[in-house]
């Protein structure tokens, strides 16, 4: 009995091993290296010019082809076009056009032809700013259970 029970285990184990080394599935490390290099190879292709937050923060506009890095998330931000008398308040309701590129599906998510606006109300925590979403243009905000503009 005893060596049955040895057999049984020892095919239960065999069996794991082949089956765990058809795992095609990628690691989080392998995934991030494919997004680091989809990235590369954007900047690249279109020429792109990365300036720091500090270069960024001399004169807060950015060139057609420049875009700022944020070390600290790892976007990069490219502003087309700025509104030279914000004066937004805490509280106040913002209303925001984006396009946003996913290198690795090559898809294009952008809500500058939707019928509406990103809507969001302005909150300034410390030295800190950001949104709480009240509409978004294409109902990100319930599939991703996502509330908030990331910080500025």
């Amino acid at each position: 009995m005893k060596n049955l029970f040895l057999i049984f285990l020892l095919a239960a184990v065999l069996l794991g091993g082949i089956f765990q080394s058809c795992d095609n599935t990628k690691t989080y490390a392998e995934k991030m290296a494919d997004e680091r290099k989809a990235i590369n190879k954007y900047i690249r292709d279109q020429n792109i010019k990365v300036i720091t937050v500090e270069e960024f923060e001399k004169d807060t506009v950015t060139a057609e082809n420049e875009y700022v890095l944020f070390e600290n998330t790892g976007i990069y931000m490219n502003i087309v076009s700025r509104e030279t008398n914000l004066s937004a308040k805490d509280g106040d309701i913002l209303i925001a056009r984006f396009m946003e590129h996913n290198l690795i599906l090559d898809d294009t998510l952008s809500n500058i032809k939707a019928p509406s606006p990103d809507v969001f109300t302005y909150r300034v925590s410390g030295n800190s700013a950001y949104g709480v979403v009240k509409y978004d243009s294409y109902g990100l905000m319930v599939d991703y259970g996502v509330s908030t503009v990331p910080a500025g």
